[in-house]
């Protein structure tokens, strides 16, 4: 006997009559012996391809990675274990399938300049990525602007998001970024990184030119890991702490805040903190452990200059005043009332140090 098909691009049959299926349609199967032969019409229909459920974990997403959102996915799927590695070949909204935003680079930027914004749950979607027609994934994923895994990242941090520029009501130029930052893991300074300064912030230094509008506006999760054996100067971290300021789950150990040219350039003479130059507006500061040494004037072990609103809370801070005046744990200065944003806030003094604030006999 011999087979034939109508359609070889649907389906093949060899000499022995086997199948294979190479596109969805249709294709008659004709079978013939002398004058003799049968057809059979064959539909092929492309076959569900099955979906996991692989949503038991929230996987980080960077809004500014060069990879691009489905490598981010299999790359942090594979590391918690979800499933093996894969090349992705869609990435969907999990309601909507024809959003493929690894097909599509502008929905892909769409995607993270709609998410790398505001608080926990609007960061968090669920979304499917493809293994070709071979499986589905149904993934949590969490939008970041950045995981920070090194001293240098760290001490980078406005450089992952947009910074702006303002004045405030006595004509002092300010600058403000935000952003969502986590910890990938504890950082430890080695050698002459011990450095650190934040690039263009803690310019609002005095009480009377202190705005809520400057510094730093976004979440820094440390989620549970340390900072340890940096030397602050200038800005600390943040540079100045704002309005909707979030700082939660770390622990700054081994630190120094003092006056000395770290920055190589540019030496601030006082006001020097560990977190920031000011704290000032709606910020938080919630589980973080701060231990340091301090020998700037007017500063201290959280923050340098001032402290004017916000809250503090689930807090251990331990400072060892080694040199200057006016020092705090807390800050240099205090402006407002003590008791309405402190709250479960520990404090071990050592060396001369014996105050929460500088300016304040307590």
């Amino acid at each position: 006997v011999t087979w034939s098909s109508s359609d070889p691009e649907v389906v093949e049959v060899s000499s022995s009559g086997a199948l294979s299926f190479k596109a969805e349609g249709e294709a008659v199967i004709t079978v013939s012996y002398g004058k003799f032969s049968a057809p059979c019409t064959v539909r092929v229909e492309k076959g569900e391809t099955p979906l996991e459920d692989v949503t038991s974990d929230a996987l980080d997403v960077e809004s500014g990675s060069e990879k691009t959102l489905g490598e981010q996915i299999v790359a942090a799927g594979v590391s918690a274990g979800l499933f093996d590695a894969f090349t992705p070949t869609a990435v969907y909204f999990e309601t909507d399938a024809e959003t493929d935003y690894n097909a599509n680079t502008g929905a892909e930027s769409a995607f993270f300049a709609a998410y790398d914004t505001g608080d926990e749950t609007t960061r968090t979607k669920v979304l499917i990525v493809a293994n070709g027609d071979t499986v589905l994934y149904r993934v949590k994923v969490f939008v970041v602007t950045k995981s920070i895994s090194s001293y240098e990242e760290l001490a980078n941090l406005q450089g992952y998001t947009q910074v702006t520029q303002g004045q405030n009501s006595a004509g002092a130029t300010y600058y403000s970024y935000g952003g969502y930052f986590v910890l990938a893991g504890n950082l430890v300074a080695t050698g002459e990184e011990k450095a650190f300064a934040a690039p263009n912030m803690g310019s609002i230094s005095s009480g009377g030119h202190t705005t809520d509008q400057a510094g730093f506006h976004g979440t820094f999760d440390g989620r549970g890991y340390t900072v340890s054996g940096f030397k602050y100067a200038l800005g600390g971290i943040f540079g100045d702490v704002g309005n909707d300021a979030v700082i939660k789950n770390v622990a700054f150990v081994n630190c120094i805040a003092n006056d000395i040219d770290y920055a190589a350039t540019e030496t601030r003479v006082d006001g020097i903190g560990i977190l920031a130059v000011n704290a000032c507006g709606s910020f938080l500061v919630d589980n973080v452990l701060v231990s340091a040494s301090v020998n700037s004037p007017n500063g201290g072990a959280l923050f340098g200059r001032s402290t004017h609103s916000g809250t503090i809370s689930n807090t251990v801070i331990r400072v060892n005043q080694t040199a200057g005046w006016n020092i705090g744990a807390i800050s240099g200065w205090n402006v407002y009332t003590i008791g309405t944003f402190l709250e479960n806030v520990y404090v071990i003094f050592e060396g001369s140090s014996n105050r929460i604030f500088g300016n304040q006999e307590l």
